[in-house]
């Protein structure tokens, strides 16, 4: 039988105990999307730059992320190039963890032992049919394999520009898009002229460039619904008690 003196038992959590282990919840699962995309790998973008195959265009654009992928002209790869002087596993890219030397980690190409090779920066990677030591793939290098110029943009977070963003209508900077962007030749293929507006009534229409803004991609929305989903919880929880 306790007394009116007695101390409550110590594994008993005052309400103070609980209120803080519901806000450190919280915190815990509260997130900035900037932040959080700093904290992965960047994703690699391949962009087709200049192609003599007839059932690939320039503009494409392929992604590589840190799991890494291949290259090859059949099957399953994440670079699908239908040439001939390509062979069926031509090259694979892989991402490397950050080291002392590098804060984020860079990618690397690997030639598998091609007939034609694989030229970075117009140098051969290996002889025929041997396999190359791993090259570094930075932000604007360029590989050529077979009858195929490709152009390598790795940037940080969520940064982005007109050259690997087929569907930006502005560059990263504000000012206009370039004419190597996809939009751009796409709105000339249409009979828009540079400095033209858009619309049924042209007259009518901006000519100057929108404010720049991020896109995010729908798995960011949902994990973002997710975390408002959680946190809420961990506050009702909290009141319950």
């Amino acid at each position: 039988e306790c007394s009116e003196d007695s101390n409550p038992p110590s594994d008993i959590s005052s309400d103070q105990d609980i209120e803080d282990k519901s806000n450190s919840c919280v915190n815990a699962v509260a997130f900035n999307p900037d932040e959080m995309s700093k904290a992965w790998p960047p994703c690699m973008r391949i962009i087709v730059k200049e192609t003599n195959v007839k059932n690939l265009k320039s503009g494409t654009l392929f992604l590589v992320t840190y799991d890494g992928g291949t290259l090859g002209r059949e099957g399953d790869h994440q670079v699908l190039i239908p040439d001939l002087n390509i062979s069926k596993y031509h090259a694979k890219f892989s991402f490397d963890t950050k080291d002392d030397k590098t804060e984020t980690g860079n990618y690397t190409l690997i030639d598998l032992g091609s007939r034609n090779g694989t030229f970075i920066e117009g140098k051969r990677l290996s002889s025929a049919l041997q396999e190359s030591e791993p090259h570094p793939i930075l932000h604007d290098t360029t590989i050529r394999v077979g009858g195929t110029t490709l152009l390598c943009h790795v940037h940080p977070g969520r940064e982005t520009c007109s050259d690997c963003e087929p569907g930006l209508l502005i560059s990263s900077d504000g000012g206009p898009i370039k004419k190597t962007n996809k939009g751009f030749k796409m709105l000339a293929k249409m009979g828009w002229s540079e400095g033209e507006s858009l619309g049924a009534k042209s007259e009518e229409g901006i000519t100057e460039p929108l404010a720049p803004s991020h896109r995010k991609h729908p798995a960011l929305r949902s994990w973002e619904n997710l975390v408002d989903k959680m946190s809420h919880s961990a506050f009702e929880n909290f009141q319950y008690r």
